[in-house]
């Protein structure tokens, strides 16, 4: 996966990035818009391109004792005729999403 961020100063709402992942052994494109901003508490962000839309919600919760909990939450709905498919987007998406896990936990330590 690889990205890159449009414009310069701080992230807020409305800040947009270009992302690229493998997806089902091909490259897919999608431009994410923040759309919800709230540190150090969550953001929210809204991706897209011509067959699906993914809406991202990341919340941050620390815990007594130290330490931070991370939740992701990635809701995907395919466009137009694809959303046939719907119901078999999750099982596809779970490696996409272990990708993700495995690289939180080794820039997180």
């Amino acid at each position: 996966m690889r990205g890159e961020r449009f414009g310069s100063g701080p992230i807020a709402e409305g800040t947009e990035f270009r992302i690229v992942a493998k997806f089902l052994g091909r490259e897919n494109e999608l431009i994410y818009r923040v759309i919800e901003y709230d540190p150090p508490h969550a953001v929210t962000v809204r991706g897209e391109n011509a067959t699906v839309v993914s809406l991202d919600r990341i919340t941050f919760e620390r815990r007594t004792g130290g330490g931070t909990t991370i939740r992701y939450n990635a809701d995907l709905q395919l466009k137009g005729p694809f959303r046939i498919a719907d119901p078999l987007l999750g099982l596809a998406f779970k490696p996409v999403g272990d990708r993700a896990l495995d690289g939180l936990k080794k820039t997180l330590g």
